[in-house]
C-alpha cells in the first residue's frame, strides 16, 4: 500500500524538478538531474501514467530490460501503454532502491544519467528484485526538462 506522505514527497521532487532546473543558457545542477531521476522512480513505482507523461517527452526512446530491439518503446505513448498494459497488470508494488554508481554528466543543452538501482516488486504474492543499470538522457524542451532516452539493462547481483 503506498502512503500519502510518499505520494506528498513524489509530487513536490516533481515539482521541484520541473520548476527550479536553471534558465536556457545555464547547465542543470546535479541536484536538478537527481530530482528527476526521483520524480521518475516515484511515477514508475506509482503507476502513473499522467505524472510520467509529464515527465517523458513524446520523441522519447526507450529500452527497459525484458524488451528487445523489436519492442523498443518509441515515443512516451509506447512507453506508457507498453507498461500499464504489460509491466504493471503482473504486479502489486514496485519499488527502487538508492541510486549508487552515479555518473552525471552536464551541458546547456542536454544531461546524462548513469546509475544502479534495485527494482524491487511483487508479482502473485511473490516478491522479487532486479538489479539494473539505468540510462536516462534528458533535454530542454519549451524550457522544461524531458526524459528523451531511457535504457535499463541487468546487472550481475554484485
Amino acid at each position: 500500500m503506498r502512503s500519502t506522505s510518499r505520494i506528498t514527497a513524489a509530487v513536490l521532487a516533481f515539482f521541484v524538478a520541473c520548476t527550479t532546473l536553471p534558465p536556457d543558457s545555464e547547465q542543470p545542477t546535479v541536484e536538478s538531474v537527481y530530482a528527476m531521476v526521483d520524480s521518475f522512480h516515484v511515477a514508475f513505482a506509482a503507476e502513473d501514467s499522467a505524472r510520467l507523461g509529464r515527465l517523458i517527452s513524446e520523441d522519447s526512446t526507450m529500452t527497459f530490460y525484458g524488451t528487445s530491439l523489436s519492442e523498443m518503446q518509441r515515443g512516451r505513448s509506447e512507453f506508457l501503454v507498453k507498461h500499464q498494459e504489460q509491466d504493471w497488470a503482473q504486479v502489486d508494488d514496485i519499488t527502487f532502491s538508492e541510486p549508487s554508481d552515479v555518473d552525471v554528466q552536464l551541458t546547456t543543452a542536454m544531461a546524462v544519467i548513469t546509475y544502479h538501482t534495485r527494482l524491487g516488486f511483487v508479482a502473485g504474492g511473490e516478491a522479487g528484485s532486479l538489479p539494473l543499470r539505468m540510462t536516462l538522457t534528458l533535454g530542454r524542451e519549451a524550457g522544461v526538462w524531458k526524459i528523451r532516452q531511457g535504457s535499463a539493462s541487468p546487472v550481475g547481483d554484485g
